[in-house]
């Protein structure tokens, strides 16, 4: 499961048309794996992390159409 927070700009281009870009900057990421082996053995794992950083390449670019 992963959330992500991304604050941008949209523009509209006329009335059923914008343009859209956001930058990433927050995410939360949650795993979970659960393994059986031989039916006997059995394993958790989960993992959490989160971030806060404004990273260049998540720049992210758009185009939306209403009607």
């Amino acid at each position: 499961m992963e959330f992500g927070v991304a604050p941008g700009m949209v523009a509209f281009i006329n009335n059923y048309t914008a343009v859209e870009v956001n930058i990433g900057v927050l995410g939360i990421n949650y795993g979970h794996t659960r393994q059986v082996a031989d039916q006997i053995h059995i394993a958790n794992q989960s993992s959490s992390s989160i971030n806060f950083r404004i990273n260049i390449f998540s720049i992210g670019m758009g185009i939306s159409f209403y009607l």
